[in-house]
């Protein structure tokens, strides 16, 4: 038992006056520290946590400012993705060694019995201030997994304040914005089997244990540096001798169209890109458009030509509403209009995805960025472009910038290649075994985590199938 928790024992026969006073202090340390931290102290139900201030003022304007109200709406947005942010190295063996703590703790979990499902109630979302014979169902839930201390209540059907900081905890271990409520999609992650995560982590262990495999490999050759893109996670990484110097938000492929799992090498850089609309866009997505509107191609400033570094056609002439249109190939302007943003960063590789500008920025608002043809949209694309060359002769931030403002199409030729790895991790742990998961937007873990879950406890890790 810690000196906190000796403490606590210690004051709870006291005068409610010194109950109250004691739970302010733990409230105010609680929500001063910033940023997130959550570390496991040893014991299941223990935490040391400590938590940014979300909390809206009580105070309400009597007149609504909608300039003042977006702003207000951006700044909460960017806290919440601080919380979803974490310095740890991904492919690292700090994350190998926790993940193995997680496997062990999960084992003792599935051995106890698990959880029990909290049903849903259409049109009850549990929330603050709410009482709900769920809410204790909830609770469990969450004192079993950590993310909650046991505590005495008067009243364990009713959410309160205690509950609403643990299931932010939650969330934020699962990739959701904490807004403490139980909403669908939170209530989905709470209710995945103890024996399904556990099959989870050993699968994305197996699949970690590989990537460090390709890294120590990288790293025997003398490259210290790597970019690694975690789609489940929606996040980039940029990595110099085991230490992040870089994380960034991406958007990744829908799950019709998805990120492959692949290593290659950055190459160099293209400043204001032409885009070359693949085939297969342009025959599900971009005649479909211009058959809807014909100025679409104006529109966008898209050139229609007879083939690559063919001819330019002028659209009008083209009947598109027959099938002879299909041979016919697209390219896209530079610019802030095109689809590529203003830098492809140029990583050859057999599935022709890459990393990229994006003129809908607004997308990385989204918590879950499944929004691509395949191909990554970066959203501190700049920082990561100066990144990468910050080690070229005659490159620096200021070169970038003024490529940036000056809008001239400029290739730069990496001398020494940068290893990028596209990446498929749906869960892994931090700190001594606090457990984080992703949604299997891709399914590519079902037959897997299935087989790892039958044998709820196993004494090695299974052996699983890799995608």
């Amino acid at each position: 038992m810690t000196p906190m928790n000796r403490a606590i024992v210690t004051l709870k026969d006291c005068t409610s006056i010194l109950r109250t006073t004691l739970a302010c202090a733990v409230v105010l340390l609680a929500v001063s520290a910033s940023p997130v931290s959550a570390q496991w102290t040893g014991n299941d139900e223990n935490w040391g946590f400590t938590w940014p201030n979300f909390n809206k003022s009580k105070a309400a304007p009597a007149k609504v400012d909608v300039d003042s109200s977006k702003r207000s709406r951006q700044v909460a947005n960017n806290k919440l993705d601080q919380a979803l942010q974490s310095d740890q190295v991904l492919l690292s063996e700090d994350t190998s060694y926790a993940i193995s703590r997680a496997v062990h703790r999960y084992q003792r979990i599935v051995s106890k019995g698990g959880w029990t499902e909290i049903p849903k109630i259409k049109g009850r979302w549990l929330r603050e201030g709410v009482r709900d014979e769920r809410v204790m169902l909830l609770r469990k839930r969450l004192v079993i997994t950590g993310d909650m201390q046991p505590h005495r209540t008067n009243d364990p059907h009713i959410f309160d304040k205690n509950v609403k900081r643990a299931l932010q905890r939650f969330q934020v271990r699962h990739g959701i914005r904490p807004k403490g409520v139980v909403d669908t999609r939170t209530l989905r992650a709470l209710n995945v089997s103890a024996q399904v995560r556990l099959g989870q982590l050993r699968l994305n262990q197996t699949r970690l244990r590989d990537l460090l495999d390709h890294v120590a490999k990288q790293r025997d050759k003398g490259i210290d540096r790597y970019v690694v893109v975690n789609a489940p996670s929606f996040e980039l990484q940029a990595v110099r001798n085991d230490r992040l110097e870089l994380s960034s938000k991406v958007i990744v492929g829908k799950p019709t169209t998805q990120t492959p799992a692949i290593h290659a090498s950055i190459k160099g850089l293209n400043f204001f890109p032409f885009w070359r609309v693949p085939d297969s866009i342009a025959n599900r997505d971009l005649i479909p458009a211009i058959r809807k509107d014909p100025s679409y191609l104006q529109k966008q400033k898209i050139r229609v030509l007879d083939k690559w570094g063919g001819n330019e056609i002028d659209p009008a002439t083209v009947d598109w509403r027959t099938a002879d249109q299909m041979g016919y190939k697209f390219r896209q302007d530079p610019g802030d209009h095109n689809a590529l943003g203003l830098v492809r960063i140029n990583m050859p590789n057999s599935e022709i995805v890459y990393l990229h500008d994006t003129p809908t920025k607004n997308l990385f608002n989204s918590s879950a960025r499944a929004f691509s043809a395949g191909c990554v949209r970066v959203h501190r694309v700049t920082d990561l472009v100066k990144w990468i060359a910050n080690e070229e002769p005659e490159w620096n931030s200021r070169r970038v910038d003024s490529i940036f403002n000056a809008g001239v199409a400029e290739n730069m030729r990496l001398q020494k290649d940068i290893p990028v790895t596209f990446a498929y991790i749906t869960a892994w742990a931090s700190d001594a075994g606090t457990a984080h998961f992703r949604a299997d937007i891709y399914g590519r873990d079902g037959v897997s985590v299935l087989l790892a879950a039958a044998d709820p406890l196993p004494t090695t890790n299974s052996l699983l199938l890799s995608p």
